[in-house]
């Protein structure tokens, strides 16, 4: 591993005990890994269907076709534990700021990036990381309830 292994936070963990020596290599590899970039489809917005079909057609790829910083990028996919009745939820496995790049380099990917910067204008779609989305699952909110977030 590189001088990270020498930072404060490595050596932190280390003196923990909360990892193996050996363990700590993959977990700070995992952590420099950007998060996906992941948003839900508002189950409110009236183009909700078109939305969905168009991420289910219109910008899929092979796998491996697209690469960025030498990571094969998948193509969007639907998080398949979010419930259809809450809209749908997708992820891309790159960060907002690689979306925005690899639109630069590469058409699908320009017109994945402007179908979503349209999309999360008009309301249509929320970006929003995964584990976000989780909570809102649980707390079951209903007519007549006030939520302070």
């Amino acid at each position: 591993m590189s001088s990270f292994r020498d930072t404060s936070f490595s050596q932190y963990y280390l003196a923990q005990q909360v990892f193996h020596d050996d363990e700590l290599d993959a977990v700070i590899d995992t952590l420099r890994r950007p998060l996906p970039s992941c948003f839900r489809i508002n189950p409110n917005a009236p183009n909700r269907a078109s939305i969905h079909e168009a991420l289910q057609t219109e910008f899929q790829f092979e796998r491996g076709s697209i690469v960025f910083k030498d990571q094969p990028v998948t193509p969007p996919q639907e998080l398949p534990w979010f419930p259809a009745a809450s809209g749908a939820a997708w992820q891309v496995e790159c960060g907002k700021s690689a979306i925005s790049k690899l639109g630069r380099e590469n058409e699908l990917f320009g017109a994945l990036h402007r179908f979503l910067v349209l999309h999360t204008a008009s309301g249509a779609i929320t970006r929003q990381e995964a584990v976000s989305m989780i909570p809102t699952l649980f707390l079951d909110v209903r007519p007549g309830h006030r939520v302070l977030d």
